[in-house]
């Protein structure tokens, strides 16, 4: 290791990579990313959904065009 002290580092890295390597698979680490993102994507839809439902229930224009939707439906009794 003195004859050649530029590979001092390259020596622990050797060493050092394949004892302190992650033993995970890679393929699970992929499906728990693609998991969460997925999760993240709907729970994200699921908010901005619940909020154009609140905002439209409390302009009278959309909320008498959807009680009307409905009745026709037979989702609410005609009155």
């Amino acid at each position: 290791m003195l004859d050649h002290p530029e590979e001092y580092y390259s020596h622990y890295y050797h060493y050092y990579s394949r004892r302190l390597a992650p033993k995970v698979d890679v393929r699970v680490v992929i499906l728990v990313s693609v998991c969460a993102i997925s999760m993240f994507q709907y729970f994200s839809w699921w908010n901005s959904y619940n909020k154009a439902i609140s905002y439209l229930a409390t302009v009278p224009k959309y909320r008498i065009q959807a009680t009307e939707i409905a009745k026709e439906q037979g989702l609410l009794k005609k009155a």
